[in-house]
């Protein structure tokens, strides 16, 4: 591995029980960790880029990636039902966790004990941490999204468009702090313009934009990190990326469809991660394969085969 690929990093899992990291340069796995007890269903890179953290079913692990030999460090206690999202804030000495057991947790790295927690009244689905590492949004079944201030541990809804009568798959707020995008089970897509979240004001949402991005479920979105580009993925076998400016197509990024196939089968796009220079994205499917497309024109690049079930989530690194 060449030196400018030392600091690319990136992982892919999901339903085989393993965690698979590989060079991106040229799609070879590097290195498999196991995780025997669950699926895994989320994964995030500590900002020092030497830890790995995952959720799954009633297990939430970190992995040191960089030892050759044992790799996981520790299996958190007191994790119940599916996380479904995860995450490192406050220069990564705080991890989150949230998911079916309707509570958002902070973990003190260090101790890797639970130091706070905050408890929904019905499972959540989809969370997001504003670039002010203090306030969280959430969503749930209902279609329904909150903010929760870590200062005050005050909750509060949010208002939301009639159209969101169906469980929130996924939220992201752009680095800038400006945006916020979240998509349903519907295939909608809602888009508002953010302001505030510093200085001690809390966000302010405004103009909340409503589009049909996908046919079927919208599993996932995720702004650029340059919030030019909004990308969505969907249970209909797309990621396609929209043009935050006037939310115009930019590209369209299909699987192939499977040649021996007589009747063609939709391949579940489960998540997405962009490159820092925004001009390609990273794919997981249920097809077991992850891909790297190209933005511009919605071309794919590289084929990461491996994995022997779907892989519903990935993790990526090269800041």
């Amino acid at each position: 591995m060449n030196k400018a690929m030392n600091h690319v990093l990136f992982a892919t899992a999901g339903y085989d029980h393993s965690i698979r990291l590989w060079y991106p340069h040229n799609a070879i796995c590097y290195k498999m960790l196991q995780h025997n007890e669950s699926q895994v269903n989320c994964m995030a890179f500590h900002p020092n880029r030497s830890l790995l953290a995952s959720g799954g079913y009633q297990q939430v692990c970190i992995f040191d990636t960089q030892s050759s030999t044992q790799n996981l460090i520790v299996n958190l206690d007191g994790v119940v039902k599916n996380t479904i999202a995860i995450g490192f804030k406050d220069k990564g000495t705080c991890m989150y966790t949230a998911g079916e057991n309707k509570t958002i947790k902070l973990w003190d790295i260090r101790s890797m004990k639970c130091s706070s927690e905050f408890v929904h009244s019905m499972p959540i689905t989809a969370l997001a941490l504003h670039p002010n590492q203090i306030d969280f949004i959430y969503g749930d079944d209902n279609g329904d999204m909150f903010r929760w201030d870590t200062r005050t541990a005050q909750s509060e809804k949010l208002e939301m468009p009639e159209e969101s009568k169906s469980t929130i798959r996924s939220i992201s707020i752009n680095q800038e702090g400006t945006m916020m995008a979240a998509v349903n089970n519907d295939g909608h897509c809602f888009y508002w313009l953010m302001s505030g979240g510093h200085d001690d004001q809390p966000p302010n949402l405004r103009r909340c934009t409503v589009n049909q991005v996908h046919k079927r479920y919208a599993l996932k979105c995720l702004f650029s990190p340059d919030s030019t580009l909004l990308a969505t993925s969907s249970a209909d076998g797309t990621a396609k990326i929209w043009r935050t400016v006037d939310f115009s197509l930019e590209s369209e990024c299909k699987e192939p469809k499977d040649p021996k196939q007589q009747i063609s089968s939709s391949k579940w796009i489960w998540d997405l991660a962009f490159t820092c220079d925004s001009e390609y994205l990273f794919t997981a499917s249920s097809d077991k394969i992850a891909r790297l497309w190209t933005v511009k024109t919605g071309e794919i690049k590289k084929d990461f085969i491996g994995h022997q079930k779907p892989i519903v989530c990935l993790a990526f690194s090269d800041i």
